[in-house]
């Protein structure tokens, strides 16, 4: 594959990426976009079910065939977040604290997506002129910020998943031990998986770039 495809192939993957981070940062309010969590919990002796989907900021909590019960957003940093009786899972915290290091991941994200754009189009402007200006150096930038925009796109993921789902995973399996509940579930939803594959498709164009040479003598070879 010549360099100039092999640069479209990298800027389109990061395009892939660009989008997949958007969705996945819809997910700030459990009550709109792409949640991240998702909990259900059935309770016994009663068609009575609760719903909780989680999001960066808040989750949304509703209710289905329960009397008495109002749907409501709660934000994790509030007074009504009471994961009092959860055996200390403290998701409330945790989840609070794993939003804010995602929103944080996905900022520093959108600001490594745009250097790398202009990085890739400079040397795909490179590979049709021929020009050797700096070949190296970009090479070596845009590699950087790609594989940085993986690292953390990485830290996102593995942050949520290991901060506030287990949290989850822990606070539904100690309900389920109660008397009153008869069946729960945890598990990830959307927001997470959209961000796993960014990850991918970000690793995959910073390899990209790594093994692709601009240089006029590179190009003088694939021509031949």
């Amino acid at each position: 594959m010549s360099a100039k495809a092999m640069h479209i192939t990298s800027l389109s993957l990061l395009v892939v990426t660009t989008v997949l981070v958007i969705v996945a940062f819809s997910g700030t309010n459990g009550d709109s976009g792409v949640p991240w969590a998702k909990t259900v919990i059935n309770f016994r002796n009663t068609e009575c079910q609760s719903q909780e989907l989680y999001g960066l900021k808040n989750f949304r909590q509703s209710y289905k065939n329960c009397v008495g019960q109002n749907d409501e957003t709660i934000k994790y940093d509030s007074d009504k977040c009471d994961d009092s009786d959860t055996d200390n899972s403290q998701y409330c915290s945790k989840c609070s604290g794993a939003g804010k290091t995602v929103i944080s991941m996905f900022s520093i994200a959108l600001a490594l997506i745009c250097v790398s754009a202009v990085l890739i189009v400079m040397r795909l402007n490179d590979t049709n002129s021929g020009s050797d200006s700096g070949c190296t150096g970009k090479r070596l930038l845009v590699t950087l910020t790609l594989g940085g925009l993986t690292a953390v796109l990485a830290i996102a993921f593995a942050t949520w998943s290991g901060d506030c789902f287990n949290a989850l995973v822990k606070a539904t399996k100690h309900l389920s031990d109660k008397n009153f509940v008869d069946q729960t579930t945890a598990q990830l939803m959307g927001g997470f998986a959209v961000t796993v594959v960014a990850c991918f498709t970000a690793g995959v164009a910073t390899l990209i770039e790594f093994f692709t040479s601009q240089s006029a003598s590179a190009s003088e070879n694939e021509a031949k």
